[in-house]
């Protein structure tokens, strides 16, 4: 059992994405996603015949069809019919980037028969070798084409990202899925199909579709003829409508099989020595009888079927969903359009809507960054103003809270002047409580003192109960004594009872000034 190998997948291309394809007849869809593995999965496919209308009531139609199929991504990669463009390949002598840009513009030059103005030119660097040449597609289309593909997709609703020609893209599915089915085998099946490459066998590859049928001619990976023919599935249909089932089927191959001719002839003489050493039939093949026979008779060359049923996850379950009118149709293209490539991819979206894309863009990130710079302006001025409202409230706080204590204050206030004028008769630096410390040691425990209050013509009194008279007489000369009190002198003493007990209250008066000293 072969191990599988792991491969780098781009991110983008993990996610689910939608290609469309319209041409004049029918328009495709397919969403699709790439696993770890790089194995293509099928998420969604619809087709829609484009029948009988008006080109204007397109968009409508799109839109109608997108809904429908539950199509809910609206950025979308888009492609063109391969007979709507003229392609050229050159080569270049350079690997340069912007050096092939510069030779791409003027070979454009020489190539276009009609005005530069009116023409849409794009190119892809299909591949470079060890000598410096690059091998380049430049694909040109007249403008009206490419404006009217985008306008319709664009009017649907739909975003588009990219436009592709359907043969390029048929091409590049083919590769990878290719590419992918030789990475998956064993080592000595990839040597084997290197040398195989090595070779330099030229196969063409006959993807019929709707409504034309692309013939392209490669050498290992190297796109060397192009050609799209108004040949398509639709035409047998409009046979079968003349002629019998058999022989409309009969004449539309004999058709395809001149055109091939045509082709290999024209190859031939482009490219000197080469020849067509194998088909390979794409698309809507089944719709035609013993094709793969007829068609190896016709050129003796071996004749290969590319079946995607094996080769892209989830396509089985869409075949019966692949066809119009009953006929199988092609889906490699519109697969190719959400697939990586190793080369620059064509993108014939005109270069003013590039630009104009690029300014809205410019202008929508910086309409953003201004939405930012206003939201981050109104957030700060939001703090600001919260800010300024809470400590506005704590500043309210403050001030109910200073004027219920200003009663208070005045009261203290009040004490302090008085205090001050008593510091003032002090002198000598005696303060109030020097009096109330010394009233303390002279009055003796059987006196309790019940109050001291200051007079402002520089007296003090004081007032307590005595348990007998004479203790108040003892008091007052041991006030006179002391050396802060004089003019001691009594201003009332009166008896009174306490229960059983008889006490005395007292009042006396004192100065606070002393003869030759004090305040």
């Amino acid at each position: 059992m072969l191990k599988k190998k792991k491969f780098n997948i781009p991110a983008e291309y993990k996610k689910s994405r939608i290609g469309l394809e319209i041409d004049s007849v029918c328009a495709k869809a397919v969403q699709l996603k790439l696993k770890k593995d790089a194995t293509v999965v099928i998420e969604k496919m619809a087709v829609t015949e484009l029948k009988y209308f008006i080109y204007d009531e397109v968009p409508a139609i799109l839109k109608t069809f997108f809904k429908k199929n539950n199509f809910k991504v609206k950025n979308v990669i888009s492609c063109f019919p391969r007979n709507l463009t003229m392609i050229r390949l050159l080569k270049l002598p350079s690997t340069d980037p912007k050096e092939i840009e510069e030779m791409v513009g003027f070979q454009a030059i020489k190539q276009i028969p009609y005005n530069r103005e009116d023409m849409i030119i794009d190119y892809e660097v299909l591949s470079t070798d060890d000598e410096g040449y690059s091998n380049v597609m430049l694909s040109i289309a007249h403008r009206n084409v490419i404006y009217q593909h985008l306008d319709t997709i664009e009017s649907s609703g739909l975003h588009t990202k990219r436009i592709d020609i359907n043969s390029q893209a048929a091409l590049r599915a083919y590769l990878y899925l290719k590419r992918l089915e030789n990475k998956k085998n064993d080592e000595q099946a990839e040597k084997e199909n290197s040398e195989k490459a090595e070779k330099s066998t030229c196969s063409a590859l006959v993807n019929i579709d709707y409504a034309q049928t692309n013939i392209q001619i490669i050498s290992g990976e190297n796109l060397l003829f192009s050609r799209g023919i108004s040949l398509g599935i639709m035409h047998l249909i409009l046979k079968e409508k003349k002629f019998q089932t058999e022989s409309a089927n009969i004449n539309w191959q004999s058709e395809l099989m001149d055109e091939l001719r045509r082709s290999f002839a024209v190859f031939s003489r482009e490219q000197s020595g080469l020849f067509v050493d194998k088909i390979v039939l794409i698309g809507g093949y089944n719709n035609f009888k013993n094709i793969e026979r007829n068609m190896s008779g016709r050129f003796q060359v071996p004749v290969e079927i590319f079946d995607l049923s094996n080769r892209v996850e989830g396509y089985g379950k869409f075949v019966s969903a692949l066809r119009l009118n009953k006929k199988e149709i092609s889906l490699l293209a519109i697969i190719g359009l959400l697939l990586p490539d190793r080369s620059r991819r064509l993108n014939m979206i005109p270069a003013e809507v590039k630009q104009k894309r690029k300014y809205y863009k410019r202008m929508a990130v910086s309409t953003v960054a201004s939405l930012l710079v206003a939201c981050l302006f109104i957030v700060g001025f939001i703090n600001f103003y919260s800010e300024i409202n809470r400590k506005s409230k704590y500043i309210t706080q403050l001030k109910d809270r200073v004027e219920a204590l200003s009663p208070r204050v005045s009261q203290l206030e009040m004490m302090r002047e008085k205090i001050n004028v008593i510091d003032e008769h002090m002198g000598a630096g005696v303060s109030c409580l020097d009096y109330l410390r010394e009233l303390y040691v002279l009055i003796p425990d059987k006196i309790s003192l019940a109050a001291f209050m200051f007079d402002e013509t520089k007296y003090i009194v004081i007032k307590g109960t005595a348990e007998n008279m004479s203790d108040v007489f003892e008091l007052i000369p041991q006030l006179e004594e002391s050396d802060l009190f004089e003019k001691v002198s009594s201003r009332g003493v009166k008896r009174r009872k306490v229960g059983k007990k008889e006490v005395v209250d007292f009042e006396i008066q004192c100065s606070l000034e002393k003869e030759g000293g004090g305040a």
